[in-house]
């Protein structure tokens, strides 16, 4: 009875947010149940990459087309499939830009007022879970990219596995950071960040 009422106590704490937080930071929205999803920008720059690879191949595969063409003229077989073999790169890119967008959208942190969670895989699903009492220690990272465009990691510490779990690359990490410190008053933080090329930690 007492542990529900402080389960009920919490998830009112993460609905309110506390004023102070909301005068001080508009932007710490209020919620008793949160999704965290990594940054948007690893989506893109993989999606960038395989697009790349991609160009790249074909590029290559056509200076070979046209290298075997010029030696052994039309009939070549290489030259008869060379179609085919480009239909083929295409669907192989297609299944692949699907999978790298799934496997982004079926992976995500979840924030309530009793726990952390990780789930992913869209065939195979997986589910880590750790409870906020566990927890000691939380800190921030974030590199020179991640300042750029809004993403680091969190880690948290879990003393009763002895054990840190990571909330990897994740979108805005300075506001997820400042609702765990909320629901997690007593927790060490310590904060690394990288900022033109010069790290700078700083503990409270």
């Amino acid at each position: 009875m007492e542990s529900s009422i402080k389960d009920q106590d919490k998830e009112q704490d993460i609905s309110n947010i506390v004023s102070e937080d909301k005068k001080t930071h508009p932007s710490l929205i209020s919620f008793k149940h949160i999704n965290i999803r990594q940054s948007i920008f690893l989506l893109l720059l993989k999606l960038v990459t395989l697009e790349v690879i991609t160009a790249t191949i074909i590029i290559v595969f056509h200076v070979v087309m046209f290298a075997i063409k010029d030696y052994q003229g039309t009939g070549s077989p290489l030259v008869t499939f060379n179609v085919y073999i480009f239909v083929i790169l295409s669907i192989l890119k297609t299944l692949l830009t699907g999978y790298i967008i799934l496997e982004w959208y079926d992976e995500y942190y979840e924030l309530s007022g009793t726990d952390v969670g990780h789930k992913k895989g869209f065939f195979i699903k997986r589910h880590e879970q750790v409870k906020l009492e566990h927890l000691t220690s939380v800190k921030m990272e974030q590199g020179f990219f991640g300042r750029i465009f809004n993403f680091g990691t969190i880690r948290v510490h879990d003393w009763f596995q002895n054990k840190d779990y990571f909330l990897y690359q994740i979108h805005n990490p300075v506001k997820y950071e400042r609702v765990l410190l909320h629901l997690m008053p007593t927790a060490d933080h310590s904060r690394k960040i990288i900022r033109d090329h010069v790290t700078e930690e700083e503990d409270e």
